[in-house]
């Protein structure tokens, strides 16, 4: 009986460890991933510095979804941004006013807008792209694409399980 509490005890104990280990690691994990973020955003303020482009990394953002599917809303650029309609609308008026992107009322919806990239916007953003895939080329030196895979794999599983946990309102 004294030899079976020894083990049970023993076992708790190694159970203990383990998910110390896995909450030092989540740890870990978080900040290294709010530190990749922060380092993100200074490099590219710093190409876009360095290259002297018109806009903002946050700008060429909302350039770079309109690319990718033009004439979206308002609001969906928000949600994929993950940004709240005041600032969405302040980044859409300062590419509007440079005559980056057109805002079209939806003939269906009154006070609901489109917005579209002008052909300025698109040149900007050809201007750019090749800067931004240069960064990342930079960036992954040395990682093998499986391995960002694998980085992407599990970063979507975060994403999705903070999606579950977080109210969003845009």
């Amino acid at each position: 009986m004294k030899s079976f509490c020894v083990i049970m005890i023993t076992q708790k104990e190694k159970c203990k460890e383990i998910m110390d280990e896995i909450n030092q690691l989540r740890k870990k994990a978080g900040v290294m991933l709010i530190n990749s973020g922060t380092l993100m955003r200074i490099c590219k303020r710093q190409v876009f510095r360095e290259k002297k482009f018109a806009i903002t990394p946050e700008q060429f953002e909302v350039l770079s979804i309109l690319a990718e599917e033009d004439g979206l809303y308002q609001r969906q650029i928000a949600a994929i941004m993950l940004k709240d309609r005041p600032n969405i609308t302040r980044i859409i008026n300062i590419l509007e006013s440079g005559g980056y992107v057109n805002r079209v009322e939806d003939t269906n919806r009154r006070k609901v807008f489109k917005v579209f990239l002008t052909e300025k916007g698109h040149a900007i953003y050809e201007q750019i792209q090749p800067a931004i895939y240069e960064m990342r080329n930079e960036i992954n030196v040395g990682i093998e694409k499986e391995d960002i895979e694998i980085c992407l794999e599990v970063l979507g599983k975060f994403q999705a399980n903070l999606e579950k946990k977080v109210n969003m309102q845009i």
